[in-house]
């Protein structure tokens, strides 16, 4: 399709018709998603070249417009040049996110027309990518000062589906392009129904309060029919508890890996930074991943979904092979007297580096190393003031102290393969009448282990 004969101020005039479409919801939220279906449709059958050649007023220019949303399979680039940065975005992102890069090949983004304007500030949706195990939502925020809207006060519980709060884990990321704030959410599960509208309920973009609720239709349905799904059902012991290996999730998009542990202790810390998933072609790059976990009687549950980026081709088999933290029962005890130090059960010292102490109440200031791949080697609740009867008590919640700038750019000094940081938390406590502290105590300890198991995992052919 070819836009030439288009005079920049008729491009004015149809993108000022399409935002107020926007802001003032006109365009119904059935009729956007069959504006998007006749144009995927179309562009599989069309192949004639289409010209446009606008003359007259606007409403001869808008009119003609919906003749050719309706008719012409090249409306999906028109719609990436309504707001260029949009577009700009995707490809900046597309050599990290390859399933961005994939849908925007395959036309699988679902184009939004929705706005709203309220203190200054125009908060638009544009792209929606839905599939059964992710749901991707790009907007822009346009005003004086454009910023995130999730800078403050927003979260997975302020975006509904169909009416109920998804309450899902989420990502975000985004830039100032243009002087437009262009940004993605990532929520981390599916959407619970196939078809259904989303609602966001935004109150607050930076430090401005206002209402720029949306609301817009949404379906997983196209990328539900391409995705896959292998069996796996092996499994693994590990201290305190089993690994369960449940499935393969092959989407388009991404891949990801279900597991689901069960045990007596805490559900061991697994990501897909340390968790490796391997093809013939060699490592799959990891995306992040989601867990939940809950204790059912006296035993914990815990499933996770660890995410990888696409498989592009599918193998007939891949590797996973797992690395963790897992919680160890073994205590750390620290005196409050004396040498004023101890050894965690990995070897590392943990020292008081600052104690000012009443007989009832006091605080210590206590420092350890930790690194990249155990970056939180005790569990920092847990950590107890024992008294002179030998009685436990809780500490208040710490202050936690690093050593190592994480401004986003800078990368800390390493030593070996991973990254050394010193820890300082401020612990306090206030004792019962007639107690005295003489230990801080703590009863647990997480343990980095390099290999917790590998799995083949057969691709049946159906899948590649």
């Amino acid at each position: 399709m070819n836009f030439d004969d288009i005079s920049s101020e008729q491009e004015k005039n149809i993108r000022e018709e399409l935002n107020s479409w926007a802001a003032d919801n006109i365009l119904p939220a059935a009729k956007s998603l069959r504006l998007e279906q006749l144009v995927r449709d179309l562009a599989k059958k069309e192949k004639r070249n289409q010209r446009l050649k606008i003359l007259g007023s606007l409403a001869a220019a808008v009119v003609i417009f919906i003749t050719i949303i309706t008719t012409s399979p090249g409306t999906h680039s028109w719609a990436v040049e309504n707001l260029p940065v949009v577009g700009q975005y995707i490809a900046n992102w597309s050599g990290i996110e390859k399933g961005w890069q994939w849908a925007a090949e395959h036309e699988m983004f679902q184009e939004v027309l929705v706005a709203k304007t309220d203190q200054g500030y125009t908060f638009r949706v544009h792209r929606i990518l839905a599939d059964p195990t992710q749901t991707t939502i790009i907007y822009t925020v346009e005003g004086r000062n454009p910023a995130s809207i999730t800078t403050r006060g927003f979260s997975g519980h302020d975006i509904l589906f169909n009416g109920r709060s998804l309450a899902s884990g989420m990502g975000a990321r985004g830039d100032i392009m243009d002087g437009v704030f262009v940004g993605s959410l990532e929520l981390s599960d599916g959407l619970p129904g196939e078809n259904g509208t989303i609602k966001l309920l935004v109150r607050q973009i930076g430090n401005v309060k206002g209402n720029w609720d949306v609301s817009f239709p949404v379906t997983r349905a196209d990328l539900a029919e391409l995705t896959r799904s292998v069996s796996v059902n092996q499994s693994t012991a590990i201290p305190n508890g089993t690994l369960f290996i449940e499935e393969l999730v092959l989407v388009p998009t991404q891949t990801v890996v279900k597991l689901r542990y069960k045990g007596e202790e805490h559900a061991p810390d697994l990501t897909s930074r340390v968790v490796k998933l391997i093809t013939p072609s060699g490592l799959v790059e990891p995306r992040g991943g989601d867990a939940h976990g809950t204790r059912v009687g006296d035993a914990w549950e815990q499933t996770y979904d660890l995410e990888f980026q696409r498989l592009d081709p599918v193998p007939q088999e891949v590797t996973l092979e797992l690395a963790g933290r897992v919680y160890q029962k073994c205590e750390t005890r620290i005196p409050l007297s004396g040498k004023q130090s101890s050894f965690a059960p990995d070897g590392r010292e943990v020292q008081i580096i600052d104690l000012l102490q009443n007989r009832r109440t006091g605080e210590a200031t206590i420092s350890y190393v930790t690194d990249e791949k155990n970056p939180w080697p005790f569990s920092i609740p847990e950590w107890q003031v024992l008294d002179e009867q030998g009685k436990m008590h809780r500490t208040n919640l710490p202050e936690i102290k690093s050593s190592v700038s994480m401004t986003v750019g800078k990368q800390p000094a390493t030593t070996g393969d991973a990254a050394k940081k010193e820890y300082a938390l401020k612990l306090s406590w206030e004792l019962p009448p007639g107690s005295k502290a003489v230990a801080l105590v703590n009863a647990g300890y997480w343990e980095y282990r390099g290999n917790l198991g590998s799995f083949t995992i057969q691709i049946p052919e159906g899948c590649y």
